[in-house]
């Protein structure tokens, strides 16, 4: 459940009319709704005094937050809200922009069979090409034609 409006002040965010609350909790700090921006609940010294003393009052102001510090100077008085509509944001257009997927150089399907025969007689003479080469060494006495 939210904290009760207790007030009014121009919304820093779109200028339009945000609502402001206290939190009950750490401080009693002031923060603002805004229909359009969301919920700023910053509570920093600059932002909790312009929260209280330019915002407009429904009934009386609340408590003053722990840290809003001494009244503005004249030049700041508190300013009378016209109640103008808060601004409707749209979103702007994105263009959209098709990309192609990048051509890949075509395999030629010989790789491929290569590959494969390759990996076969690796796995059927893998352990087997020592055996051969061994025989045929002990075998280069008898006269095959090596040598």
């Amino acid at each position: 459940m939210s904290n009760p409006t207790l007030g009014h002040i121009e919304c820093q965010g779109c200028g339009g009319v945000c609502e402001v609350r206290q939190a009950l909790r750490r401080g009693a700090h002031l923060y603002t709704h805004c229909d359009n921006c969301g919920t700023d609940q910053r509570a920093g010294s600059a932002i909790q005094n312009r929260l209280f003393y330019r915002s407009k009052w429904v009934d009386g102001p609340p408590p003053i937050p722990a840290n809003a510090g001494e009244p503005p100077g004249d030049e700041e008085e508190q300013v009378e809200l016209t109640e103008k509509p808060a601004p409707v944001l749209e979103p702007e257009p994105v263009e959209v922009t098709e990309t192609k997927p990048e051509k890949r150089p075509k395999t030629s399907p010989f790789l491929w069979l290569f590959m494969l025969v390759g990996i076969g007689a690796a796995v059927l003479f893998g352990g087997r090409g020592k055996v051969l080469l061994t025989e045929v060494q002990d075998q280069g006495s008898n006269n095959h034609g090596w040598g």
